[in-house]
């Protein structure tokens, strides 16, 4: 019974991506001259937003690998590659926890780049008590539709575990020191407030429905913002193993730089792997 359900999910998911899919093919045939304008998915607050320890490591205690990835090729009346995909190594001690993130996308049309953007992360966290912790993270980025050569951020807060019902939560508060090395040879240095609120419950025995909210102002300008939101579901085809995840994004920068759009909204469907003792 389980297998079928997972069958019926992953049916389920893929139909509703194709007129998602045939609508995006109608926006790279009909205004392919604007091509670098109008596909600009990137990394505004996503470069700089961690993982839950809980996410990295999954169900094993001491160490964990985790791959994550995504290909569509498309031949015919547009040429189309796109890859995207993650890895996690994760190690775990009785007080504390911390792991390696890198991540990138890569989408070619007719030819023509029309995302590539790279990213990775370190992160570590000491338990102080129960669901109390505090953590530290490092983050490099690259991104060239946003005009982003490299930003690196570095910063540290309390992070909370709770449930309310049966809704898991995470929550942490952080400040942050960044740094930006901008096109045309723009640089800038600020300090973020870094807030963070991630919910989950399960849905089924092995269905997984999430949302992600990260909100990262500058600390002496909140009229500086940037907020990144998420809506997943994760859908465990073999225990903890292999899974399914499709996931709606929508990322706000309120000072992007010129004719960079504000905003993205993006849709993701990817097949991961766990590995680990």
């Amino acid at each position: 019974m389980r297998i079928v359900k997972n069958i019926i999910i992953i049916l389920v998911t893929t139909a509703a991506l194709v007129p998602v899919a045939m609508a995006e093919e109608t926006i790279f045939q009909n205004d392919n001259d604007d091509l670098y304008k109008s596909v600009e998915h990137l990394q505004r607050a996503d470069d700089t937003r961690t993982l839950i320890p809980s996410d990295v490591k999954g169900a094993y205690k001491i160490w964990s690998i985790t791959l994550n990835s995504g290909l569509s090729i498309m031949s015919g009346n547009t040429e189309q590659l796109m890859f995207t995909g993650d890895l996690k190594l994760n190690r775990n001690w009785s007080f504390a926890n911390t792991y390696i993130w890198l991540k990138g996308n890569y989408l070619s049309v007719n030819g023509k780049s029309a995302l590539n953007n790279l990213s990775g992360t370190i992160r570590g966290d000491y338990n102080i008590y129960g669901p109390l912790s505090w953590f530290i993270y490092n983050t490099h980025s690259t991104n060239e539709f946003i005009k982003l050569n490299y930003r690196m951020t570095i910063g540290s807060g309390p992070w909370v575990d709770f449930s309310l019902g049966p809704i898991n939560n995470s929550f942490s508060l952080a400040l942050a020191y960044e740094y930006e090395y901008l096109n045309p040879d723009i640089t800038e240095n600020n300090t973020r407030l870094s807030l963070r609120h991630i919910a989950t419950c399960n849905l089924l025995e092995n269905l997984e429905l999430g949302a992600d909210f990260f909100y990262v102002p500058k600390l002496n300008d909140f009229t500086d913002y940037r907020i990144y939101l998420e809506a997943f579901l994760k859908n465990k085809i073999l225990e903890d193993k292999i899974f399914l995840n499709v996931k709606i994004i929508d990322e706000i920068d309120s000072t992007p730089q010129p004719d960079v759009k504000p905003y993205d909204l993006s849709l993701i469907t990817s097949i991961g792997f766990n590995f680990g003792e």
